[in-house]
């Protein structure tokens, strides 16, 4: 179940780039305290960017997959130096795997700032992001992180 959602998060993050993208870049890296796992990142253009995580515990046995659309407003915040920190937000779906328990489907708004180095290809970010469970029952949840991630 879960190569299949990571699969089919791969799939979109290939097969929607629109076809006037400016810039396509990578980033991967990782995201801590909770959820703690893998992020990368695909810019499509010069202000959205999908994003994808998948976390995992030990503590609870459970896996999430994350699949979000980002826009990054670069006129928000000033920075002083060789480097941009633009605010985004967005709209995404998860599914949460534990074991012996039904997956949790559903819809997350993350809002965040991202430091982006102009010399160098790394990015640091801090994001806030309150989610839904939809299907088969309701429930609200916050993921809070911060991460860092590389530019290839």
């Amino acid at each position: 179940m879960l190569r299949r959602l990571i699969l089919a998060a791969g799939l979109c993050m290939s097969c929607l780039t629109p076809a006037q993208a400016v810039e396509e870049e990578w980033a991967i890296g990782m995201a801590a305290p909770e959820p703690t796992g893998i992020t990368l990142k695909k810019w499509v253009d010069t202000q959205t960017a999908y994003d994808m995580f998948y976390e995992w515990s030990t503590k609870d046995r459970h896996a999430m997959v994350h699949f979000d659309i980002l826009t990054h407003d670069f006129d928000s915040v000033e920075t002083e130096g060789s480097g941009f920190a633009p605010i985004y937000y967005g709209f995404g779906v998860h599914a949460r795997m534990m074991r012996g328990r039904s997956p949790i489907y559903g819809i997350r708004i993350p809002i965040g700032i991202v430091y982006m180095l102009e010399d160098k290809p790394l990015e640091f970010f801090g994001e806030l992001g309150p989610r839904a469970g939809v299907i088969p029952e309701t429930s609200f949840d916050l993921d809070l992180m911060v991460g860092i991630r590389y530019r290839i």
